[in-house]
């Protein structure tokens, strides 16, 4: 047996490192264990209530509200609507290359 704090640490370094599971330092337990709970903790929901706790004692220390009430729409995550108009491109002049010759 492992100990747990072993294990979060392991699937922390690699999440912050991005390294592949088997490149996981000796210091840590074998991947293939650390690999494993996280396999488990992710398909039972743990990960996401350990995350939920953590944003929301987060959120009561710095006096806000633990559910957020804004959020930000990115252009490029917003579809238009088949109804809506194409947008008009500006045109441009033509840029030449330096090797291109003048006509």
């Amino acid at each position: 047996m492992h100990d747990l704090r072993e294990i979060v640490n392991a699937i922390l370094y690699v999440n912050r490192t991005g390294i592949p599971w088997e490149y996981l330092p000796h210091d840590f337990p074998p991947f293939k264990t650390v690999y494993d709970y996280y396999a488990k903790w992710e398909a039972d929901g743990t990960t996401e209530q350990v995350h939920d706790l953590l944003r929301d004692r987060t959120r009561r220390a710095n006096a806000r509200t633990v559910e957020p009430f804004a959020a930000v729409v990115d252009a490029r995550s917003v579809k238009t609507s088949a109804t809506s108009p194409k947008p008009v491109r500006a045109s441009t002049p033509a840029r030449r290359s330096k090797g291109a010759s003048a006509t």
